[in-house]
C-alpha cells in the first residue's frame, strides 16, 4: 500500500492528529483494524505500553504481554480509565469512553494526553 515507511509514518502521525475530521476513537479504531498498511493494534498496544505513564492507563498484570505480544494471551481488560479506572478490552474503547461524558477525563490532559502525544511522535 505504501512505497515507503515514511509515507506508512506520514499517515500514522496523520491519523492521530488533534485536528483532523475524525474523531479521536475514530482515528485509533482506523489503525487498530489495520488500514494504515502495517499499523494494527498490536503496533498500537506495544506502544502504548512503552509510554512512561503506562501505569495509569495500563492493568501492570497485563503490561508485559502489551510489550512482547502487542496482545494479551487470553480475553482481558488491560486498558482503564486513569480518573475512573473503568476496564476496557481495546486502546480504542479506551479513548472512547474518555471521550464520552462517562466520565471526567479529558482527551488532552494528564496520562491520556501524554499518551496521545506519544502516539503520535513514535508514528511521526
Amino acid at each position: 500500500m505504501y512505497e515507503h515507511v515514511q509515507d506508512l509514518r506520514r499517515h500514522g502521525k496523520f491519523c492521530i492528529q488533534p485536528n483532523t475530521a475524525c474523531r479521536l476513537p475514530s482515528q485509533i479504531i482506523h489503525l487498530e483494524h489495520g488500514t494504515c498498511g502495517d499499523i494494527d493494534s498490536t503496533d498500537l498496544n506495544k506502544l502504548a505500553a512503552e509510554c512512561n505513564r503506562w501505569g495509569q492507563f495500563i492493568d501492570a498484570d497485563y503490561r508485559g504481554e502489551l510489550l512482547n505480544d502487542g496482545d494479551t494471551l487470553y480475553e482481558a481488560t488491560p486498558f482503564m480509565c486513569p480518573t475512573c479506572d473503568a476496564a476496557m478490552s481495546k486502546l480504542s474503547s479506551l479513548f472512547q469512553h474518555i471521550e464520552s461524558d462517562s466520565c471526567e477525563q479529558t482527551l488532552d490532559e494528564g496520562a491520556i494526553g501524554q499518551l496521545r502525544r506519544f502516539l503520535r511522535s513514535r508514528l511521526g
